[in-house]
């Protein structure tokens, strides 16, 4: 794993590593930097590898590493600067994605070996899949992809040599294990659905933690939406909803909680439509519970997701969610019945909030319906004990 910071896939791999039996299982984490909100978090009985300079520079930016290493530094920009050209070729938007498949590839050569151990399973759990086939000794190595592949606009010839080394591909939606098999049919027979280990019981008791940096006006809305502010998330779309509420006279308070390289535009979006006071940005919480547990609506605007952790959370917290009608949004609500799933523009979103703002028995019976259900699902640790040779 990268790092600790918070998100949805370092939230996942928590649940992973507080659901295994270590009666049963010695663990190593290896992350590339002993960083983030959530290092506090890693089960005690997890052993931490050291960390390693080499890997560190996968994940820092050409500004960190001018300072550190000169070859480094070049040898990163050229990678960043080869996938732009490789994008701009194919008359495509740069991806994250790909530029990370590029900067793994040119750094690969530089990275020394995690350690001398040989294990049982091997498991990459975000991105740098090539690590684990090239510096990694293990009889079963694992990769997870955490979202919709289709969004990720891959170079497909290289991503398929990275994904063909691996003994097993994971995906945590069958929506999303559809949408890999589309680019890779041949991949087909060793691509594998486990969801996010969630422990319903845990996000219960911390969403009992209070907190002292919210207050309501008498009969306000309060929203929320969690995730990194980068454009998956979509919060500009989250902004204008707001906007067209407010304009409709509608009482309301939206949370973001989250940090990303788009914050001082969305901050500036926000002040421009005249929503200081109203859309209000909290940066990132270890604990986003007792968020969750105060908002009165739970709303993920998202352009795509693979299976949105946060959107599991609020269900498990029996808040009435709302959706964007992102491809795999049906794999976690049933419409109408535990969430809303509404279409991918800021009208749509604003016309699902007021329905549910006028509508009070319809957020409550989303909310009896999603505490009736049972999200926790620690039982899929046994998926991965299956896979251990």
């Amino acid at each position: 794993m990268t790092y600790m910071h918070i998100g949805g896939a370092e939230r996942s791999l928590l649940g992973l590593l507080h659901a295994i039996d270590y009666t049963q299982y010695d663990v190593d984490l290896f992350l590339f930097s002993h960083e983030g909100e959530f290092m506090d978090m890693i089960p005690p009985q997890v052993n931490l590898l050291p960390e390693i300079s080499a890997y560190k520079s996968l994940i820092q930016p050409l500004s960190g590493l001018k300072k550190n290493s000169l070859w480094l530094y070049l040898v990163k920009k050229l990678a960043i600067l080869a996938a732009c050209i490789h994008y701009k070729c194919s008359g495509r938007k740069p991806r994250e994605h790909g530029i990370t498949q590029y900067c793994e590839s040119f750094l690969l050569p530089f990275l020394p070996p995690i350690n001398r151990k040989s294990y049982d399973l091997a498991i990459s759990f975000l991105s740098y899949h090539n690590i684990i086939s090239d510096k990694l000794s293990a009889t079963c190595k694992l990769g997870w992809y955490h979202n919709d592949y289709h969004e990720a606009h891959p170079f497909l010839k290289s991503d398929f040599k990275t994904w063909n080394r691996l003994d097993g591909i994971i995906h945590v939606s069958e929506n999303a294990l559809s949408s890999f098999v589309h680019y890779h049919p041949s991949l087909k027979y060793k691509t594998y659905v486990i969801e996010n280990i969630l422990s319903a019981n845990y996000v219960r008791k911390q969403a009992q933690i209070q907190i002292k940096d919210l207050h309501r006006d008498q009969n306000q809305i309060c929203l929320l939406t969690v995730g990194r502010l980068c454009e998956q998330k979509a919060y500009d779309r989250a902004i204008e909803a707001c906007y067209l509420l407010k304009k409709e006279g509608y009482n309301i308070q939206w949370i973001a909680i989250g940090e990303g390289h788009l914050e001082p535009q969305l901050k500036q979006k926000v002040s421009s439509l005249g929503l200081d006071g109203d859309f209000l940005f909290l940066g990132s919480k270890s604990n986003p519970y007792p968020y969750i547990e105060w908002c009165d609506i739970y709303v993920q605007p998202s352009n795509f997701e693979g299976k949105s952790v946060s959107v599991r959370e609020a269900q498990i917290l029996k808040k009435a969610v709302i959706v964007t009608n992102y491809s795999t949004a049906a794999s976690q609500i049933k419409n109408g019945i535990d969430g809303i799933i509404t279409d991918m523009n800021a009208e749509a979103v604003a016309q699902a909030i007021t329905h549910l703002i006028n509508h009070p028995e319809l957020r409550e019976n989303l909310s009896s319906n999603c505490a009736a259900r049972n999200y926790g699902n620690e039982g899929e640790i046994n998926h991965i004990y299956q896979m251990v040779p």
